[in-house]
């Protein structure tokens, strides 16, 4: 009896899914899932400061062919395998940014773990179902101030505990080592790192063909290309002046920002970045009077139609800030008929225009010599007040 109800059991579900009874179609994975700094950046992140707000990228794979699908995304916020809080959109799009309204509230240091979910649907389809997960740490840093006050707080009371038990002249040693905990304080802040974004000071395209002595300085879009069978590459260039405000600095980290604002529907395309030299503007620049291009550092892929999408390419070795201005080059290494058209500083929506995101920190030397004698400074000035 046992094995004919499993029998029967097993028969049914044959036939709901050969008749297209089961609600699921397929099940795939997300094209691209992580953690990102802001909405609409790409570059992955898996480590966020405690004022800093994640953000959960998601690209889908491509809908079925021949039908017009409708696409939403969910997820869902775990912290130590706790559910804390969900975010969901269903704008009809390939690519979402998603985050937690209430992320401040929510936010605690340690692990996170993103599930997230796809539908495409349609009425009288099966839908479509995806999964992914991603995971992510927050850290807590002490903030300088509060934390200098603290040091100081804690070692004047030591020094006034000391001064009741002891009135010798250990005193003046007790004020050496209070002027060593200020500056040490102090350092937190003279060594912090700070992340600045620059605009574009000069951007421009420049074409081999048929127009390649014509300037294009003024155009809203910055193109890149390299149709196959021909000489009528698309090449763009962009400056950044960074140098007067890095002086005296290390740069850590140097990432150039582009927004998509289209491409053509052939193929995805390779995009690299080169540093150029800077004896160029956006006003004379042509084809046949372009710098002279350097090495490559950043590569990204621009996918099929992937427009609306920031790109950002990893530039930190093209980087002197003795330079100035610091100049780039973007061309594709795939021939083939996509242009790519990225927003320019002309652009109309100026939170689109490309830019350059610096992270430094100060020159460890001068740093150092600055605290070494300001210290030293304040030691001499105190032995004199105690000879008098």
């Amino acid at each position: 009896m046992k094995k004919k109800i499993l029998y029967l059991i097993g028969l049914i579900i044959i036939l709901s899914v050969v008749n297209g009874a089961s609600a699921f179609a397929s099940v795939s994975s997300f094209d691209q899932i992580w953690m990102v700094k802001g909405d609409k950046e790409t570059t992955a992140y898996t480590e966020f400061a405690w004022g800093e707000t994640p953000w959960l990228y998601l690209r889908l794979p491509a809908a079925p062919v021949g039908f017009g699908w409708n696409s939403s995304v969910t997820s869902d916020w775990l912290f130590d395998d706790t559910w804390q809080g969900l975010s969901d959109k269903n704008n009809n799009a390939k690519s979402y940014w998603l985050r937690l309204s209430d992320w401040d509230t929510l936010k605690q240091v340690g692990t996170w773990t993103v599930d997230a979910s796809y539908e495409y649907a349609k009425t009288g389809q099966p839908s479509v179902f995806g999964y992914g997960s991603t995971a992510f740490t927050v850290t807590a840093v002490p903030e300088p101030i509060s934390s200098a006050l603290f040091l100081l707080g804690g070692t004047l009371l030591a020094a006034r505990q000391y001064r009741k038990k002891r009135k010798n002249n250990m005193t003046k040693n007790l004020m050496v080592f209070l002027l060593g905990i200020a500056v040490l304080a102090f350092a937190g802040n003279a060594f912090a790192a700070t992340t600045t974004n620059f605009g574009a000071t000069n951007d421009a395209y420049v074409y081999e063909g048929s127009n390649g002595n014509d300037n294009f300085g003024s155009a809203t879009t910055l193109l890149v290309a390299s149709p196959s069978g021909s000489n009528n590459d698309y090449w763009s260039y962009l400056q950044f002046d960074i140098a007067s405000a890095l002086t005296n600095q290390t740069v850590t980290a140097a990432d150039l920002y582009l927004y998509c604002t289209s491409t053509s529907s052939y193929g995805s395309r390779t995009v690299n970045v080169f540093d150029t030299a800077n004896n160029w503007t956006e006003g004379n620049i042509i084809w046949t009077n372009k710098p002279s291009t350097g090495t490559a550092d950043g590569t990204v892929t621009i996918p099929k139609s992937g427009f609306g999408a920031w790109y950002s390419w990893n530039v930190l070795s093209l980087i002197n800030t003795s330079e100035a201005p610091q100049s780039f080059l973007v061309k594709t290494s795939s021939t083939g008929n996509t242009i790519i058209n990225f927003a320019s500083s002309e652009f109309s929506t100026a939170s689109l225009r490309p830019y350059l995101k610096v992270t430094a920190v100060p020159e460890p030397i001068s740093s150092a010599l600055f605290l070494i004698g300001g210290t030293m400074l304040a030691v001499r000035q105190y032995r004199k007040k105690r000879k008098v």
